[in-house]
């Protein structure tokens, strides 16, 4: 435990997770000899050195490889007396680099090699790195099949993991081809960026206690859904009771409540409205359009004692600053209620509808609604499309999840 905690420490991560995504590779460099003398091949060559000159600024290194018996130039621009003094005549050297032909003369040329002193190995390039050497080093003593299961990573995804940070000759070749991991490596990587992102949420975990705690409206409930023209599906009931259950706590919960387009979701929206009467219940929509839809449908559906008020544009900026005290029960608008200069925590319950159309700001002020100090107001958040169900699923441990599949009226 001790060396995990000082690798983490030499890596400036605290987590395993966080080292697989901050030192995920850019690209590799494979330090084995070459098994084939081409020309575009990178790799480690075994050279004896037979003569060097310079030509004013250029410095030519004349070589023989030792496995393939071919003659070669090493070549450098702007070379220092440190190049110079590295090439012995007699002497044999491991080299990295690049094997080109020149198109003066055919001959075969490497630019600017690398001297080795160790080689058979094959390096991780990082994005943005001085010291590869070390960081490869303690990124490998902390990566294992062990550690990525205490992790809570898969197996399967682990072997995955290890072949991108312990990657063979064939594997790099891959790479090469394609300019990028193969996509079951990528998937493995969102695997990871979705995992850490679930325990980052986890230690961030916070409860609230309720503004309004709601009365147990069960009587009121039942005949609202009675009153209906349609039957609800077992979905939609069952979504109703989680969200019975929610707003009769103390402590204020944050519900996002997912279904495709059709699904009945307004039904759903409606009855938690029934749920918090006679407290106040905000409900916010992406467009005015659908703002529009939603208050047509409050209108239709909802007891007639319900008072419902309408909130777009001008008319909303023409209102009092009271108008909020004297709304009795259901105000519906667009997202522009979430910067309102009043304290909107005298509703019991906030209700946002298609929350995966809201602005980047929008979600913020949202986040920032439910995570600044104090006692909240109930939060359901509804959503249709595939996007915010993965989000969703990461942020089991912080935001209670609904799934609604079935289709009404069929």
């Amino acid at each position: 435990m001790q060396e995990t905690d000082d690798l983490l420490k030499t890596l400036n991560v605290k987590s395993l997770l966080e080292a697989l995504l901050v030192y995920t590779p850019k690209g590799y460099k494979d330090l084995n000899l070459l098994e084939r003398f081409e020309t575009g091949l990178s790799g480690v060559l075994e050279v004896g050195i037979l003569d060097k000159r310079n030509y004013a600024k250029v410095l030519k290194i004349f070589a023989y490889s030792k496995r393939f018996y071919k003659n070669l130039e090493l070549v450098f621009f702007n070379y220092s007396a440190f190049y110079y003094n590295q090439f012995k005549t007699g002497e044999s050297l491991f080299i990295y680099g690049k094997l080109e032909q020149s198109s003066f003369n055919q001959a075969y040329i490497i630019n600017t090699p690398k001297i080795l002193t160790e080689f058979g190995k094959i390096s991780l390039i990082f994005k943005k790195v001085k010291n590869h050497k070390k960081i490869q080093e303690n990124l490998q003593k902390l990566i294992s099949l062990e550690n990525l299961k205490k992790e809570g990573v898969k197996e399967n995804i682990a072997r995955l993991l290890l072949e991108i940070f312990f990657p063979t000759p064939h594997f790099v070749k891959d790479f090469e081809t394609n300019k990028n991991f193969p996509s079951q490596h990528l998937n493995a990587l969102k695997y990871i960026e979705m995992l850490f992102y679930m325990k980052n949420l986890e230690r961030k975990k916070l409860q609230f206690g309720a503004k309004i705690a709601c009365p147990n409206n069960s009587e009121r409930l039942d005949n609202f859904i009675a009153s209906l023209p349609f039957k609800l599906t077992r979905d939609q009931q069952n979504a109703i009771k989680e969200i019975q259950s929610d707003l009769t706590s103390s402590i204020a919960c944050k519900r996002l409540i997912i279904g495709d387009v059709g699904c009945g979701k307004t039904m759903v929206i409606l009855a938690s409205m029934v749920l918090a009467y006679p407290n106040k219940t905000l409900l916010m929509a992406p467009t005015s359009i659908l703002a529009k839809q939603l208050y047509n449908e409050a209108l239709k559906f909802l007891p007639p004692y319900f008072e419902v008020e309408l909130l777009l544009g001008g008319s909303y900026k023409k209102r009092s600053n009271h108008l909020f005290e004297t709304i009795t029960h259901v105000v519906i608008g667009t997202q522009a209620l979430l910067f309102d200069k009043r304290d909107l925590d005298e509703f019991a319950l906030v209700i946002t509808d298609e929350q995966h159309r809201f602005g980047t700001k929008q979600r913020y002020q949202l986040e920032k609604m439910a995570s600044s100090k104090g006692n909240k107001p109930h939060s359901l958040q509804f959503s249709a499309t595939p996007i915010p169900r993965t989000l969703a699923l990461a942020k089991s441990a912080f935001v209670k999840t609904t799934m609604i599949r079935e289709i009404p009226y069929p």
